[in-house]
């Protein structure tokens, strides 16, 4: 500033009396527009709407919901048919169990069979020692 207009800037503010309101703190350029940096303007310029915004939000959210929906699709089948494995395999595992255990009964009916046939025998042995002895005594 001048001189000349520091000293009418001056007098202007003694006689409103304080009552002016005061002065922006931003730059002003030679044609009275305040100075503004361009990355300021860039994004005033790229204003959208706000309905626009939400409308564009919405289409992404019904997008992610759309694909969440077929990953969670995806993912049950994936589980069905494993479980329908998982039952086939739990089934032939019970046969195979059910078999088994015929086995173990026919085996322990054929070594209880074959203990009493030795306890027999081995009575016949005592019987027919203690005969023999009982003869020879004699």
């Amino acid at each position: 500033m001048s001189g000349n207009a520091a000293l009418t800037s001056a007098k202007n503010k003694r006689s409103a009396g304080g009552s002016q309101p005061p002065v922006s703190s931003t730059p002003v350029n030679r044609n009275g527009q305040p100075n503004a940096p361009n990355a300021q303007n860039a994004p005033n310029a790229n204003l959208q709407h706000p309905l626009q915004i939400l409308y564009v939000h919405d289409q992404m959210l019904k997008k992610h919901d759309e694909e969440l929906q077929t990953l969670i699709t995806i993912n049950n089948e994936d589980k069905s048919e494993l479980n329908n494995d998982l039952i086939k395999k739990i089934n032939s595992l019970e046969k195979e169990v059910v078999d088994l255990k015929k086995e173990i009964i026919k085996v322990m009916a054929f070594a209880m069979d074959t203990s009493i046939q030795l306890s027999e025998v081995k009575k016949n042995q005592v019987a027919a020692a203690s005969a023999a002895s009982a003869a020879s005594a004699e």
